[in-house]
């Protein structure tokens, strides 16, 4: 991957935040935390390679932040992160534009290949 990927954590949990952060800086990867979905769609033009976004959160809502995203314009890749009804959130992040959906706790290994997957696949 390379050294330059920036990906956005979007989550309510600050520990998760604060853990996937690490996890993504352990690996080279640049990693911006947001506590809502809400802080995120403040930004004016955000330039990320991935986001990574809890669905159930205050304000606006994972699924909401993908389909207002979409809205703009923004294909930017959005792997989805959950620990609530995961069959029908993966269907409801999927259809709203996100690239895959992971139940929490989230494999680490895995969420790494994928991020380097879309990261390499958007070049």
């Amino acid at each position: 991957m390379r050294s330059a990927a920036r990906v956005a954590i979007i989550d309510d949990d600050k520990e998760l935040r604060l853990s996937l952060g690490g996890l993504m800086r352990s690996f080279g990867i640049e990693a911006q935390l947001f506590e809502s979905g809400d802080a995120f769609l403040e930004l004016e033009k955000p330039t990320f390679d991935c986001l990574i976004a809890d669905v159930h959160m205050p304000g606006t809502n994972g699924i909401s932040m993908i389909r207002r995203l979409r809205d703009r314009g923004n294909q930017v890749p959005i792997i989805i992160i959950s620990a609530l009804d995961p069959d029908r959130t993966r269907d409801q992040a999927l259809a709203a534009g996100a690239q895959a959906y992971f139940s929490k706790p989230v494999d680490s290994a895995a969420l790494l290949e994928l991020i380097e997957r879309v990261v390499n696949s958007a070049e």
